[in-house]
C-alpha cells in the first residue's frame, strides 16, 4: 500500500473508498507456467481483440457493449468476427506478440461504465 493521504485523495475522486497499491521489484505476480511477470494483469498483460468480434457480439446481446467495457490494449479492425482466435502471432512495427490463449474476462466486463454498478444482467 502507499499513504493514507494517496488513499483519501483517491477514494475523493472515484467516490468509493478504495486503497493504491504497487508491485515492486519484490512483489512479482508470474504466470507459472511461461514464467512471465504479469504485474496486476488477469494473466497476460496484453488483451488483443477485433472490431468483427465486438460487432458479432453486439448483435447477440440485447445490450450495446464497449471496447473499453474489455479493458482491451489491441483492436484490430476486422469485419470477420473472432479471427484473432486463430492466430498465434502478430506483428507491430517490431514487436511480435505471442498470442497464447483466449482470455476469459473477469467479473468486471459487466461493469456498467457510466455509473460504476454491474448490470442486472450480467453481461
Amino acid at each position: 500500500t502507499t499513504t493514507d493521504e494517496a488513499n483519501d485523495w483517491f477514494s475523493q475522486v472515484i467516490g468509493k473508498r478504495v486503497e493504491l497499491l504497487f508491485t515492486g521489484e519484490q512483489s512479482k505476480r508470474v504466470k507459472e507456467n511461461l514464467g512471465h511477470n504479469v504485474s496486476f494483469a488477469d494473466g497476460f498483460p496484453v488483451l488483443l481483440i477485433s472490431s468483427g468480434s465486438l460487432a458479432e457480439l453486439n448483435r447477440r446481446s440485447s445490450e450495446v457493449h464497449t471496447m473499453e467495457q474489455f479493458r482491451t490494449n489491441l483492436v484490430v479492425q476486422s469485419d470477420e468476427p473472432f479471427i484473432e482466435d486463430s492466430w498465434k502471432r502478430i506483428k507491430i512495427g517490431d514487436v511480435e506478440f505471442e498470442i497464447v490463449e483466449p482470455c476469459e474476462r473477469c467479473i468486471l466486463t459487466t461493469l456498467d461504465l457510466e455509473n460504476g454498478e454491474f448490470r442486472n444482467s450480467k453481461e
